[in-house]
């Protein structure tokens, strides 16, 4: 059985088949959805407020897909939309796999139910979110923005370790 996440990527891959990447695929997609759980979190550390975190973001981001003033305007609400939609979808399954901990054969079987359905959400989600987009944004655009997030979380990371080195000395 192939999991959510293997699919997505061998849908963005050349070689449906090829399985040798999985495991790194997977990896690469578990940092980003923790990140995009903690990111929130690392704002308060960081003593941005949740609004001011998400303006730096939005100019990060549009820097760097150089997006004009018109566009950022008609992307940023589909973006955020998207965003708070996966955050909802990632704290459910949070919540699922937290209660796991203790759960009968039949509890389990439910969760696994649900697990799944949450994948299937979430990749219905992102296909609604990618047609929106495409209205928005260029194909390059688009293909440039999940480098953009990743490039994003990495400087936030590099920001909060030098914080926190500088609070320490």
């Amino acid at each position: 059985m192939t999991t959510p996440c293997i699919s997505i990527w061998r849908r963005l891959s050349n070689n449906p088949t090829d399985t040798t990447h999985d495991m790194r695929k997977i990896l690469i997609l578990a940092t980003a959805i923790l990140l995009a759980a903690v990111i929130p979190a690392m704002a308060q550390v960081g003593g941005m407020t949740r609004e001011q975190f998400r303006q730096y973001k939005e100019n990060f981001l549009k820097n760097e897909l150089k997006l004009s003033d018109a566009t950022a305007a008609r992307f940023f609400p589909i973006y955020e939309d998207y965003q708070d939609k996966k955050q909802k979808l990632y704290n459910e399954n949070q919540a699922l796999m937290d209660k796991a901990g203790m759960a009968s054969e039949a509890e389990y079987r439910a969760i696994i139910d649900r697990l799944q359905a949450l994948g299937r959400a979430s990749n219905e989600l992102e296909e609604e979110y990618l047609a929106k987009l495409k209205t928005v944004l260029t194909y390059e655009q688009i293909f440039k923005l999940g480098k953009a997030e990743t490039k994003f979380q990495k400087h936030i990371l590099k920001e909060l370790t030098r914080s926190k080195t500088k609070t320490r000395k």
